[in-house]
């Protein structure tokens, strides 16, 4: 079993009740049912940074084309279409995104629920190095994104170089240093993550 993010209302989970379309199994304690996985546009303009950490999960190949839109700003538009769709691509960071989000969904009629489709990088049948450096790449920017990973990184920083018990000023104004980049007034790298800020 792995737990999901389901978008909305989770199906219900009491004994023996599954959405219409899900069997209940002879237990009564889980539901089997069919999944159909889509793939959906997710932005219909350009996004934030922290829109595109929090919604694009699928990386693309850095585009053929050149940038078609916002090639100034910190979110880069690559669109053979002019439009913004699913074939349209961002640049993060110096990272690439493809503009969609990848869907499973459970049950039929009105009682339908989805969740994000989990990534998986290894072929379980014949697991490559290249394949376990991608997961472990992926779990890193996972938790680096966190949004809780600002004021983790700020507890611990205070109590390495400050205070054993920092109280909760200090720690914000930590947390927004690493997050924003910048720190009174002073923008070091603007960057998310930026820990010279917070020094």
């Amino acid at each position: 079993k792995i737990a999901v993010q389901w978008f909305g209302d989770a199906p219900p989970v009491a004994q023996g009740v599954c959405p219409s379309g899900c069997n209940a199994t002879a237990s009564g304690d889980a539901c089997v049912c069919t999944a159909v996985v889509d793939t959906l546009k997710v932005f219909r303009s350009t996004p934030t940074k922290q829109e595109v950490a929090e919604h694009l999960r699928i990386g693309a190949f850095a585009p053929t084309g050149t940038c078609t839109s916002d090639c100034d700003g910190d979110v880069r538009v690559y669109s053979a279409s002019g439009t913004f769709d699913e074939h349209t691509v961002f640049q993060c960071d110096g990272r690439f995104y493809k503009n969609v989000a990848s869907r499973v969904s459970v049950g039929e009629g009105g009682d339908v629920y989805s969740f994000r489709n989990p990534p998986a990088f290894l072929d379980r049948d014949a697991p490559a190095a290249r394949q376990s450096l991608e997961e472990v790449e992926s779990l890193l920017d996972h938790l680096f994104r966190h949004q809780n990973t600002p004021v983790f990184i700020a507890r611990l920083l205070a109590q390495r170089f400050g205070t054993s018990n920092p109280s909760a000023s200090y720690l914000r104004d930590i947390a927004s240093a690493f997050r924003t980049g910048a720190f009174a007034g002073i923008v070091y790298s603007g960057a998310y993550g930026d820990l010279g800020a917070t020094a």
